[in-house]
Order: C-alpha cells, then structure tokens, then sequence
C-alpha cells in the first residue's frame, strides 16, 4: 500500500464520515436508506477482526443486561443493524422484532437468521425508518444498541415518550452507547425523565447500558 497516497485521501475520507453522520441523522427516510446502504455495502459495519484476522470473541456486556430482560419476553430491536442481537443472547426469548432503515443489514440479517433455524420462527426482520415505525403490539423489552443517537437530539424525549405506549406491562427500555462521557447529555436526560432500574458500566471502557421504564 502506497501510504503517502492514503494520507493524501485522509481529508477527503474524514469529509465524507461527516457528511454521512449529518444525513444519517437529519436526512429524509430515503437518504438515510441510502447512506446506510452504502456503508453496509462497503463491509463498514462488518464484525471486527483482530491482528489474527479472526473476529473477535469479546462478548458485549449489554447482552447479558438484555438477557436478565428477555426470558419469556418480546423484544423490539430498534436500528438493529444485522440483526445479531437476536442470535446472540440466549435463546429464551418468545419474539424478536428487529427494525432498521437499511435494506442491505436487512437483507444480511435475514440470511444469517436462516442459518440459525431453531430460532428463525419467532424473528422478524423489518425495514422501517425507526423515527415513524410504528410497533405492531406492545413488547416487553424494547432495544436501543447502538442506535438511540441517530435520532436527532431534539427528538430523543419525544421518540422515546412514543415508543413507551408501546411497552408491555412492567416493560423496559435498554439503551447501550458506546461512549458515556459523550452521550452524557443523552443519559442524563434518560435518568430525568424515566424510572431508571439499573446500570452497567463497565471499568474496562466507556460503554454504558442502562434500563429503565415509564414513572408510575
């Protein structure tokens, strides 16, 4: 690889990260289709690998958290990618719904779900914008991982206040990020508006899970 060359596109590289995280999160359902179609095209969004070339096998903490929630429960995936997270928590769950505005993770996590037959039957996979999906009945967990900050901030209460009708009895939410110290203001927000009912923050990173539901 020629590095002076690669530094050369450096820039232009950094422009086009910013102007995709722009429209992923202010563009209209198509465009934010588009953008997300092109990094799941391009293998952005693919398992990563290690120095070995094999992928990595640390576990996210989150789905033990999603877990101690799911026995028995249905869950609501909301931008949920290629769909993983219903192949990798345990598998005592009674439906998975996951939603994402990208046909291609759409399309990925609906292959890698007919690799895994035992739990094919009771998941769903829907392409939907996350911001106007409506839920098709109430759900005992729904699933913010890595998605909840592609909402515009002046939005967040509002979609999460929406998505609580939809919320089962004794029903929670889980939000994971991926960077506490930056989404902060987000989960500040989340402790001053809702019963929060636990945290995990783990000291090896800056991730941050937490659960919580609507105040009585």
């Amino acid at each position: 690889m020629n590095h002076g060359c690669s530094r050369h596109f450096e820039p232009l590289v950094k422009l086009v990260e910013v102007i995709h995280a722009f429209l992923k999160r202010r563009g209209s359902t198509a465009t934010m289709q588009r953008v997300w179609d092109i990094e799941y095209t391009s293998g952005k969004w693919d398992p990563t690998e290690d120095d070995t070339g094999s992928v990595r096998s640390r576990r996210d903490s989150a789905l033990e958290v999603v877990e101690r929630y799911s026995a028995g429960a249905d869950i609501l995936d909301l931008g949920c990618g290629l769909g993983a997270t219903a192949l990798e928590i345990a598998d005592t769950y009674k439906s998975y719904v996951g939603v994402d505005v990208s046909n291609k993770a759409i399309e990925r996590a609906a292959l890698a779900m007919r690799l895994n037959p035992s739990r094919a039957s009771k998941i769903t996979y829907v392409v939907r914008d996350i911001s106007t999906y409506v839920p098709p009945k109430p759900f005992s967990v729904i699933l913010f991982r890595e998605s909840i900050y592609y909402i515009p901030q002046h939005k967040t209460l509002a979609t999460l206040r929406r998505f609580a009708s939809f919320l089962s009895p004794n029903g929670v939410f889980i939000v994971r990020v991926h960077d506490r110290r930056k989404y902060r203001r987000l989960l500040k927000m989340i402790e001053r508006n809702f019963r929060v009912v636990e945290w995990r923050l783990p000291d090896n990173g800056m991730t941050a899970t937490v659960v919580f539901s609507l105040r009585a």
